[in-house]
């Protein structure tokens, strides 16, 4: 009788997976990961979920290729999925890393807005794609940490 109570607490109920919607996807998608973690299910590591990732990806580098919209939009969603969970092995908030990492990404964004005023006197939809790209390479020099580079 115990082991079997045991049980029932390990397993995770549908009501438990209802996570809501309203919540952002990727606070839910953790949510919804921990809550299956919990009754055991997972993935077997980073080293299979980094396989997954990658595996994936290279579909997705597929699909853009080839413009499947449909395919892309799966893929998309089931490499961030994934991701999630590996933000769950090593205990990273996804939802707040992605905060972080946004708020970065605009500050360059702004400073290398500021650069091509300050330079060239001009807008940043005034210059070409290849001059966008200098000023942004220029907007993180001494950043430090940093993804999008």
């Amino acid at each position: 009788k115990i082991k079997s109570e045991e049980k029932k607490e390990d397993q995770v109920s549908s009501s438990e997976l209802d996570v809501p919607k309203s919540l952002p996807s990727l606070h839910r998608a953790q949510r919804v990961i921990h809550r299956v973690a919990k009754s055991g299910f997972h993935w077997h590591g980073s080293s299979s979920v980094m396989s997954d990732i990658f595996s994936k990806i290279e579909l997705l580098s597929k699909a853009v290729d080839k413009k499947q919209q449909e395919e892309i939009q799966g893929l998309l969603g089931e490499t961030l999925f994934m991701m999630v969970e590996l933000g769950r092995i090593f205990d990273i908030s996804c939802e707040d890393i992605l905060q972080e990492k946004t708020t970065n990404f605009v500050k360059k964004y702004h400073k290398m807005e500021k650069l091509v005023m300050d330079s060239a006197g001009k807008k940043l939809n005034d210059i070409n794609t290849e001059t966008q790209q200098h000023y942004w390479r220029k907007s993180q020099e001494n950043t430090t940490n940093d993804i999008t580079k």
